[in-house]
């Protein structure tokens, strides 16, 4: 009996492994097959999000340069208007008209000058700072 029941055992055996491989292969298959649907879903939808970046960017560049050129208007006008508004005319003409000033006479100016030890330092200073401009902007006198 022992005989028989060891030469059982050997089909089944064979039989399992047959099963066990053909499931590892079915596995192996089931796998291949997901990284091929995977490759063919995600290629074009690769393609199509990088088409979508570039129209979105373009469209982000196109917004930016059409609020850099009406800021460039405003530019314009404002720089025209602080033009006009700062005219040396006009100013005088307020300060005429409006305020009531006029250009001070002889007896009218005062002089103030700062005490002996601030005036020194002010000197050296202002004398520094004037030689170093003229030097580098080679402004003459």
């Amino acid at each position: 009996m022992k005989s028989k029941s060891a030469a059982n055992q050997q089909p089944e055996k064979k039989i399992m492994a047959d099963a066990g491989e053909r499931f590892v292969g079915f596995i192996k298959y089931i796998i291949t097959v997901a990284v091929l649907v995977a490759v063919i879903v995600m290629l074009p939808l690769s393609l199509v999000w990088k088409q979508v970046y570039i129209t979105r960017t373009s469209m982000q560049y196109d917004s930016l340069k059409d609020s850099l050129a009406v800021l460039n208007r405003e530019i314009a006008v404002v720089s025209f208007r602080a033009e006009k508004l700062s005219s040396t005319g006009r100013i005088e003409t307020i300060a005429k008209e409006r305020l009531q000033l006029d250009y001070p006479l002889s007896p009218e100016i005062v002089v103030v000058r700062p005490e002996k030890k601030q005036r020194k330092a002010f000197a050296l200073k202002s004398t520094f700072w004037t030689v170093l401009r003229k030097s580098l902007t080679a402004e003459k006198g």
